[in-house]
C-alpha cells in the first residue's frame, strides 16, 4: 500500500511541474502591458545620459524634459496634424521653448542626449512598436 500511494504522490507532483512549465511558456513578457510611468523614465535615463550632462541637467530637469517631450507627442504634435516622431527636431524645438517659459536653461544637445535615452527606456520596457511604414502612397 505504501508503495503505491508513493507512486500516486510523485505522479501528482509530476503532473503539478508540468502544469507549471507549460504555465509559464504560455506567459510571456511581451504579453505584459508596457507602462511608461515619469518618475520611473527620468531616474532611467538620469542614470543613463553622460555623466557631464547629468551634471547640468539635475533630475527634476530631467522630468519636466521628460514631461514636455510626452506633452509634444501627446498633444502638441497630433493637433498640429504632425506625426510625432520621439527626439525629432520639433519635439526638441517644443521643449527648448517649454523650458525658456519657465526660466529653465537646457543646452539643445542636452535635450536630445535625455531624449535618446529616453528612447533607451521605451525599449527597455517593451513599449516600441514596429517601424512606422515609410512606403509610398
Amino acid at each position: 500500500m505504501g508503495v503505491l500511494v508513493g507512486g500516486a504522490m510523485l505522479a501528482a507532483l509530476l503532473i503539478v511541474i508540468v502544469a507549471v512549465f507549460a504555465w509559464q511558456g504560455v506567459r510571456s513578457p511581451q504579453d505584459d502591458p508596457a507602462f511608461y510611468v515619469i518618475d520611473d523614465a527620468a531616474v532611467f535615463v538620469h542614470g543613463r545620459i553622460a555623466p557631464p550632462t547629468a551634471a547640468r541637467v539635475p533630475l527634476p530637469l530631467v522630468r519636466r524634459v521628460l514631461e514636455w517631450q510626452v506633452e509634444y507627442q501627446q498633444v502638441v504634435a497630433p493637433r498640429a496634424g504632425r506625426h510625432p516622431v520621439v527626439g525629432s527636431g520639433d519635439a526638441i524645438e517644443h521643449v527648448l521653448s517649454r523650458a525658456a517659459e519657465r526660466g529653465d536653461v537646457i543646452d539643445p544637445i542636452d535635450v536630445a542626449e535625455i531624449m535618446a535615452a529616453d528612447v533607451e527606456d521605451l525599449v527597455a520596457i517593451h513599449a516600441g512598436g514596429a517601424p512606422a511604414d515609410g512606403g509610398a502612397e
